[in-house]
């Protein structure tokens, strides 16, 4: 059956889809033969709750759905991973896969015996343990920032991209690679578009959605 790899870009702000386009140019870039690619970009209705938006959006991508085709999904957003049985049960169909790039991050550090990682996400992911909860189960440390410097990233996230916040950025990886980190998860999606490096300091930084491209161009 002919694959075809799907996109979904969810935003809370109402500017940034860009995490959504960053994934697509991976993709792009990686692929060895040409994949049909969809793409589909939404913001969270304020007027609706989270599962209401779940549900408008899984209806619109469904349209684009043919039962003679798999369909590979890349959700572009971290915390929305939160949902993603929700997703599952609005596209529960025997063509269609839904990719974790947490899991398969987590998967990632372990195989390659990573000991101390340094997460830094989204208050919301941090709080609810998105990555710390698969990172226990391989017996992997791991540590964030401060509060001070979490409510710090939030605004960071939330805003356009500047050198002040690359800097700034720059700091809070540096802090976790002193306090031993051997290796840094940019758990936002957005974290990748303002710092490209992927190394700091011989510390390797790792783009979620480099590794979430990577097993949609493999599945």
């Amino acid at each position: 059956m002919e694959k075809v790899l799907v996109i979904i870009g969810i935003s809370n702000i109402e500017n940034s889809h860009y995490a959504a386009n960053d994934l697509h140019k991976i993709i792009i870039n990686k692929q060895k033969i040409h994949n049909n690619i969809l793409h589909f970009s939404f913001i969270n209705r304020k007027n609706l709750d989270i599962i209401a938006n779940i549900r408008e959006q899984c209806d619109q991508i469904k349209c684009n759905f043919n039962h003679n085709k798999v369909y590979i999904i890349g959700i572009s957003c971290n915390t929305m991973i939160l949902y993603l049985d929700y997703y599952k049960q609005c596209m529960n169909f025997n063509n269609v896969v839904l990719l974790n790039p947490v899991i398969l991050t987590c998967e990632y550090l372990n195989k390659k015996g990573f000991n101390n990682v340094g997460i830094l996400a989204t208050t919301t992911s941090i709080k609810m343990n998105l990555f710390g909860n698969y990172l226990d189960n391989y017996g992997i440390d791991h540590m964030t920032i401060n509060e001070h410097d979490q409510n710090k990233l939030d605004k960071i996230i939330r805003s356009k991209i500047t050198k002040n916040n690359r800097s700034e950025l720059c700091k809070m990886v540096k802090y976790l690679i002193k306090n031993g980190c051997q290796v840094i998860i940019l758990g936002c999606t957005e974290l990748p578009l303002i710092l490209k490096e992927k190394v700091i300091d011989g510390i390797q930084i790792i783009n979620t959605m480099d590794i979430l491209a990577r097993n949609m161009l493999k599945y």
